[in-house]
């Protein structure tokens, strides 16, 4: 399980599930968990080790968490907190405010969305015979 975390000014603001387009019962029923296992580990390990980097000081950080109990936390990598990184579940627009100044928020797909297929042009989906939604 990935996600993907927002720092700025080594203030942990935002967290949300990496694959944006999935919704997982799992995800959703240990939210909490998973919530206070990545913030010990962002706290423990990585705000100190980057409190004194005056150039790491806002950033984007992936989390891996493995185990049966998500009880293995990892940092995939780290990314510049700029409009151009990925932000999942949120705007850099419409979110900016949450992004920047918190309060922390935790976003997990809980319904499906349209997904990549409505957002397809027609023309890609006429070659892959696929219905034009209605609107």
């Amino acid at each position: 399980m990935e996600f993907r975390g927002f720092v700025y000014k080594q203030k942990f603001t935002a967290l949300s599930q990496y694959n944006h387009q999935y919704v997982s019962k799992r995800l959703i029923d240990n939210k909490k968990v998973i919530e206070d296992r990545i913030i010990s580990f962002w706290e423990e390990y990585i705000a100190p080790s980057l409190k004194n980097k005056e150039k790491l000081q806002s950033y984007v950080v992936d989390f891996a968490l493995t185990g049966d109990n998500f009880d293995k936390v990892w940092v995939v990598e780290l990314n510049p907190f700029l409009t151009s990184t990925s932000s999942n579940l949120f705007s850099w627009s419409t979110d900016n405010k949450i992004l920047h100044n918190g309060p922390f928020e935790f976003r997990l797909r809980e319904k499906s969305s349209k997904g990549v297929i409505a957002d397809m042009d027609s023309d890609w989906r006429s070659i892959l015979d696929i219905p034009i939604p209605q609107k």
